[in-house]
């Protein structure tokens, strides 16, 4: 019995022997910051207005597949696309297969809001996605009537 458990404990010390430790390498994941600006805080109804949505990448790595959307307010009537966005259901969004570490992305929409737009406060909101990470920020503006005469009867 005694040679069977010599065997056994031959074949335990060379399973359980210590395997060497290899190093550990940590995958430093991409950070972006955005921000978002219009060129002006109070629009008049039936005017221009430009948004800026500014990605950068503040992480050592590059940022890969980044889509950037702008969420339209619902007072702006009409927007013009610089090539490379689309629009879905009033979101300007574009896809950047990478943003290396320090770039910077401007995304410019040039929107025209709209004659009958409510009154108020609006708000303008963006955010970015990338590999299953998400940053989003918004500005908001005021919607003033506009100055121009009103026509009247007789």
């Amino acid at each position: 019995m005694h040679k069977y458990l010599a065997a056994l404990t031959a074949i335990c010390t060379t399973v359980i022997a210590p395997v060497p430790v290899r190093e550990s390498v940590t995958a430093t994941v991409p950070q972006l910051s955005i921000a978002v600006h219009e060129n002006q805080r109070l629009v008049r109804r039936a005017a221009n207005i430009v948004f800026t949505v500014a990605v950068n990448n503040l992480g050592a790595t590059n940022a890969l597949d980044v889509t950037i959307c702008d969420e339209l307010p619902e007072s702006v009537a009409t927007v013009t696309l610089p090539r490379g966005v689309d629009l879905f259901d009033a979101n300007a969004c574009a896809t950047y297969a990478r943003i290396a570490p320090g770039q910077t992305i401007d995304l410019r929409l040039e929107g025209r809001i709209s004659r009958r737009a409510r009154l108020g406060r609006a708000r303008n909101r963006a955010i970015a996605l990338w590999q299953g990470r998400r940053v989003g920020s918004f500005t908001v503006y005021r919607v003033l009537p506009n100055d121009a005469p009103r026509s009247s009867c007789g």
